[in-house]
């Protein structure tokens, strides 16, 4: 995907002009020139990673990736454990946050979502159980090598904050 330039939004006439072009042959010697391209090692599977794309696939996040990217946008886990501990939080803290992006979801798609993504920690306090997060540096790493590529970060975090 590709930005495109604003330059010619609402130029009718451009854009007439165009289409009175391609209507009055210019389909036809495209096609002509299309068919006469050396494309070299091109290949039309070949996904170009542009700053576009990923804007894109920032903005199509849904669910369960979208709660995860808002966890990694802010830096924060919902409801930290403890001060000591700003990258731990009680499951059930993490569920009650995980179902305003998906209310359909429950504990165990949380921790295999969590698990398979950034590669979160079971630990227990007591009876209860909670999810220890890697570095936050780490877990925005992994998250961009999912995503395939350069995510924009609106905080230039390192570290998990309360």
């Amino acid at each position: 995907m590709f930005k495109v330039s604003k330059e010619r939004v609402g130029d009718f006439k451009y854009f007439d002009e165009l289409n009175a072009e391609l209507d009055n042959g210019g389909v036809q010697a495209m096609l002509y020139d299309l068919l006469r391209l050396r494309l070299g090692g091109w290949h039309p599977k070949m996904i170009y990673k542009t700053a576009a794309l990923m804007e894109q696939k920032q903005h199509s996040l849904r669910g369960l990736d979208a709660w995860i990217e808002t966890i990694l946008q802010d830096g924060r886990v919902p409801k930290p454990s403890s001060s000591k501990y700003p990258n731990r939080c009680l499951s059930e803290d993490l569920l009650a946050s995980a179902k305003e992006h998906d209310k359909y979801t429950n504990g165990s798609r949380i921790a295999r979502k969590l698990q398979e993504v950034l590669g979160v920690t079971e630990f227990n306090i007591g009876s209860a159980r909670g999810w220890a997060f890697p570095e936050l540096s780490e877990c925005r790493r992994l998250w961009e090598r999912r995503n395939g590529g350069h995510w924009h970060w609106h905080h230039n975090a390192t570290a998990w904050r309360l």
